[in-house]
């Protein structure tokens, strides 16, 4: 039965099959690397130590998605043009190749979608990475014990301002020059004047 099908009509149907699942693949696959794509999220780019790859748990592997789904459908019309051009198969064979194919092609677009989606790259602060850099006061910090100020300094790679508390019995004033020897409980910084 298969056989007795025209040849120029299922390759027509193969290249529009092919064809335009792989337009929709491209134009999906830019969106998922764009952030337009199911996970999309704002974040920060950092540099140094404030990037840190990490697994997320939340992830489901999931076969049947919108890019899978075009996968197939790109990778069994490709292939069945192949098969009925290339390889000169009967109608029969070549859709048994496509169906093939594109079932490989759905499956390796969901396994390759749920790795990327497991590695994101989010930067996290962390104070301790101050603890011995040298920065400025940005707003006064009081004596010992009489409350806090700010300090502008590097942390996880980015200038942050963050709140501090001095070590000596003397106020630091703005635009000291100040080096981090502690991190409080509460992420605030303990101060000293840079030497």
């Amino acid at each position: 039965m298969w056989d007795a099908i025209n040849q120029y009509t299922d390759t027509a149907i193969y290249f529009w099959i092919g064809g335009t699942a792989t337009l929709l693949f491209m134009l999906k696959m830019g969106l998922e690397l764009l952030g337009g794509g199911d996970d999309a999220g704002d974040f920060e780019v950092g540099t140094g130590d404030d990037l840190e790859f990490h697994a997320d748990t939340e992830v489901d592997f999931k076969i049947f998605s919108v890019l899978s789904i075009v996968a197939f459908f790109m990778g069994a019309g490709w292939f069945g043009l192949t098969a009925r051009l290339q390889w000169a198969l009967t109608a029969s064979v070549a859709l048994i190749i496509s169906l093939g194919a594109g079932f490989l092609m759905m499956t390796f677009a969901a396994g390759g979608l749920y790795f990327v989606r497991k590695l994101k790259c989010e930067p996290r602060f962390d104070p301790s990475t101050a603890v011995g850099r040298s920065g400025r006061v940005y707003l006064t910090i009081p004596p010992k014990g009489e409350g806090r100020g700010q300090v502008q300094v590097i942390a996880s790679g980015k200038k942050k301002v963050i709140a501090a508390t001095n070590t000596t019995d003397r106020p630091l004033k703005s635009f000291t020059s100040i080096k981090v020897t502690q991190v409080m409980d509460d992420g605030s910084l303990l101060v000293e004047p840079a030497e």
